[in-house]
């Protein structure tokens, strides 16, 4: 089973082991979730909530605050057949991007999600490096299997950031 970081745990919340998680996906991937896996140890979602922009969850066999204490700051995964239709950031890492016209526009190194936009870090085929906000009509396709972004030639000029 492949396994994907979904969410970090950011601190105890209240005094019967509820976590509080920064989500890393989609707020409807926790509203169905079964089971999640914390380093090494696979643990059963009692509950999970969405509020304000953080996931409050309590899985079985953490009751206490102490309990909850233990997981400060460590990652919380799931099962990657969770996310069989979506697309997710790690599918656009290493990535190759090419224009609509199949010109080689670099290698996707790396995403940053910002409020208002993503921003794909590219390594160019001259070996500088650029960001690219990802705005909306820039790609145009996503070729996961071939890893392969193709984007519009014009929109990614102008949100092009010289690095």
């Amino acid at each position: 089973m492949e396994k994907i970081c979904i969410a970090k745990v950011l601190k105890p919340q209240g005094i019967k082991g509820e976590l509080k998680c920064k989500p890393l996906t989609e707020e409807s991937i926790f509203q169905n979730l079964k089971e999640v896996f914390i380093q090494d140890s696979r643990f059963e979602v009692l509950s999970s909530v969405y509020r304000f922009g953080y996931v409050y969850i309590t899985l079985n066999g953490i009751i206490t605050r102490n309990d909850a204490e233990k997981f400060r700051n460590k990652e919380l995964y799931a099962d990657r057949a969770l996310f069989s239709n979506s697309l997710l950031i790690s599918d656009l890492e290493n990535c190759t991007i090419l224009d609509e016209f199949s010109n080689n526009l670099g290698l996707i190194s790396g995403v940053e999600q910002y409020g208002s936009a993503d921003i794909l870090d590219i390594q160019e085929p001259s070996g500088r490096e650029c960001s690219v906000a990802v705005v909306d009509g820039l790609i145009l396709k996503v070729l996961p299997e071939e890893k392969m972004v193709i984007v519009d030639r014009l929109k990614f000029d102008e949100q092009k950031i010289e690095g």
